[in-house]
């Protein structure tokens, strides 16, 4: 079945004749009759009696011809839906972030809206990854992105269902040590992670946020680290002073990719052979409390292309 085929029914209705239809849908005589065999092969019955005065319906016809009635209604709603109102999304929405690439990817997506939707504003918020959740969990914020890694996944999970949030897998990454083209140890390989362990290690001030001291923690006693950690809470800083310094950094590979986006320099990985970690990027939502902004913006995140860190 085809939604010209019920076209075709009703304007034969409407014209009382299949030419004077034809002639008003500015197609063909034969182009209809066709359409209607074929609609009366594929029932099983025929729609229209074809005598000397014309055309009428038959009785399974005139029950087709009903139901062609209420898909051509459907069809002229379908095509008169518009974007949505302005003042539909003449909003604010609030999205945590908790790392320089999702406060990238919520810009990218702001833009891509504003072109749309200019009343919709949507404000990104920077701060730890438990802070990010207590403020969604709380109502303070609408959506959030965070990341964890495998040694914090118990302790992130465990305060996303305490607030009863939502998960929405976005990207599966990994940690890698990173440090400037100039650092010693890129002439050293293979690395190991005792040769990591050699030099000051730079992490965020964020205490709250266990992303690396959790790891750490973890670590055999044969490779526990007396080297300094440094802590600069500013992603602008943490580069100059990496830049500055032979300072070792663990980050996920997506935030180092964007990173090297945003500041115009380039971070190297440390390729460290016994070293693995995975690193999840997540959206959280509260469920069923979500408004029509929060889902348009919530389906943009999902469907972000990510593969552009990567490149």
């Amino acid at each position: 079945m085809r939604i010209n085929q019920f076209l075709f029914l009703t304007k034969i209705e409407e014209c009382h004749s299949i030419s004077k239809a034809a002639s008003a849908l500015y197609t063909s005589q034969p182009s209809i009759s066709l359409a209607i065999q074929e609609l009366e092969k594929e029932l099983g019955f025929p729609i229209l009696l074809r005598t000397s005065k014309g055309v009428r319906f038959t009785a399974e016809g005139e029950l087709v011809l009903a139901e062609a009635k209420k898909i051509m209604n459907s069809v002229t709603c379908i095509s008169e839906i518009k974007p949505l109102s302005l003042q539909n999304l003449d909003t604010t929405v609030t999205v945590g972030c908790d790392c320089n690439f999702a406060s990238l990817m919520i810009s990218d997506i702001t833009i891509n809206l504003k072109q749309l939707y200019p009343s919709l504003v949507i404000n990104s918020q920077l701060h730890t990854t438990l802070q990010t959740i207590q403020l969604i969990g709380e109502l303070s914020h609408a959506l959030a992105i965070i990341h964890f890694n495998d040694f914090d996944e118990p302790k992130i999970k465990s305060e996303i269902s305490k607030y009863h949030l939502q998960i929405h897998e976005l990207f599966l990454d990994e940690l890698c040590f990173v440090a400037y083209p100039q650092h010693p140890l890129f002439h050293c390989q293979p690395l190991c992670l005792e040769q990591i362990f050699a030099y000051p290690f730079l992490m965020d001030s964020d205490v709250s946020n266990v992303y690396v001291k959790n790891f750490l923690n973890q670590l055999p006693a044969y490779q526990k680290r007396s080297a300094p950690i440094i802590q600069i809470e500013d992603t602008g800083s943490q580069r100059y002073y990496l830049n500055q310094s032979q300072a070792i950094q663990l980050i996920s590979r997506l935030s180092l990719n964007s990173g090297n986006k945003i500041f115009h320099d380039t971070l190297k990985e440390l390729p460290v052979d016994d070293f693995y970690c995975s690193n999840h990027i997540v959206c959280l939502s509260r469920p069923n409390t979500r408004s029509t902004a929060e889902q348009l913006i919530l389906e943009k995140i999902k469907n972000y292309p990510f593969e552009q860190f990567s490149q």
